[in-house]
């Protein structure tokens, strides 16, 4: 694309959707390491995730042909939702999915194929959990872990929270990595 050519808005766009993303992956990799010890001190979850984000995506402008408007357009799956997503093997009704903490998911394909599977899998979990209370919960750099031997940095993708009365408040806590072409299975 000539640098020239595009307008201000576009550069805008590169700028907050391509260019700082790289920045902030440098800016990482250059963090000090912090060595912590191996007990963790718990807080809670309304701390953790309190801050609403704003996600920032790439798009172009377009001039309808007919009308003459310019609109922008954008090929990146976390535009879509996940309810009324076109792709079949995406779409997943995460509006009436109440283990999903969140009233919709605008992840990656991946994420997406992710929380559809879970989705059946949450069956096997309520027959093992009889009576628990069971939330998946997308982690977009709020919650991290600190290797306690080299001090880096690790923000799992999901956290899966099983609340268990049966066995009188024992909580487990899932960390999930979302990664392509993986088969896995809950048992």
């Amino acid at each position: 694309m000539n640098k020239v050519a595009i307008g201000p808005q576009e550069k805008l766009q590169l700028l907050v959707g391509t260019i700082l993303p790289e920045v902030r992956k440098k800016i990482d990799l250059g963090m000090p390491r912090i060595i912590g010890d191996r007990e963790f001190r718990p807080r809670p979850l309304r701390e953790i995730f309190e801050v609403e984000k704003s996600i920032y995506l790439t798009s172009f402008p377009t001039i309808d042909p007919i009308t003459g408007k310019k609109t922008f357009i954008t090929n990146d799956e976390r535009s879509k939702s996940q309810s009324e997503n076109a792709k079949p093997d995406l779409r997943y009704d995460i509006k009436h999915a109440e283990w999903y903490a969140y009233d919709e998911n605008y992840g990656t394909s991946e994420e997406k194929r992710f929380v559809k599977w879970i989705g059946g899998q949450i069956g096997k979990l309520r027959e093992k959990y009889k009576d628990a209370e069971i939330y998946v919960i997308r982690n977009e750099l709020d919650y991290c872990f600190y290797n306690p031997e080299d001090g880096r940095r690790f923000f799992p993708d999901y956290l899966m929270i099983i609340n268990d009365y049966i066995n009188h408040a024992m909580y487990y806590q899932c960390i999930i990595n979302v990664l392509s072409n993986r088969k896995a299975d809950i048992s």
